[in-house]
């Protein structure tokens, strides 16, 4: 009997040594294991290249498109349709419309429905782009727009 406990008691002390053992090799395993992927997480960093890297969001410089100014309108200047003009130098650019028929509106989207004809019988001028405060504000100061939004 005491030789059958000796055994068993053998038995467990090699069993939980062995089980020490196998946890000691696992934990060195994994500690090679972290500092291996951090050296080469660290390796493939410093191994890309920095130059022309740029962060996400960031935009290259793009030169913004130049618009020709239209000229200013000098006195006794006959202008056509598709001529383009300024009355003074801060004032907005136009564009000269012929008259004859247009179609307006469009059957693709009902907020342009019904289309109509429109006629205008003379030729007119319509501003290019919009309006910007300071052109308006010029008008105003130089009496040739008399309401003030």
């Amino acid at each position: 009997m005491l030789h059958r406990w000796s055994l068993m008691r053998r038995s467990m002390r090699t069993a939980s040594f062995e089980m020490l053992d196998r946890d000691a090799s696992t934990r060195h395993l994994s500690g090679m294991t972290y500092r291996t992927l951090s050296l080469a997480v660290v390796v493939v960093m410093l191994a890309l290249p920095l130059k022309g890297a740029s962060a996400q969001g960031t935009y290259p410089q793009i030169p913004p498109k130049v618009i020709p100014q239209a000229p200013v309108l000098k006195p006794g200047q006959v202008l056509k349709p598709g001529d383009m003009f300024r009355d003074c130098a801060s004032c907005p650019e136009m564009v000269v419309v012929p008259g004859g028929l247009y179609q307006m509106g469009s059957k693709q989207d009902k907020s342009e429905m019904p289309v109509r004809i429109m006629r205008f019988r003379k030729p007119f001028a319509i501003g290019r782009f919009e309006t910007l405060h300071t052109e308006w504000q010029s008008c105003v100061d130089a009496g040739g727009c008399t309401h003030n939004p």
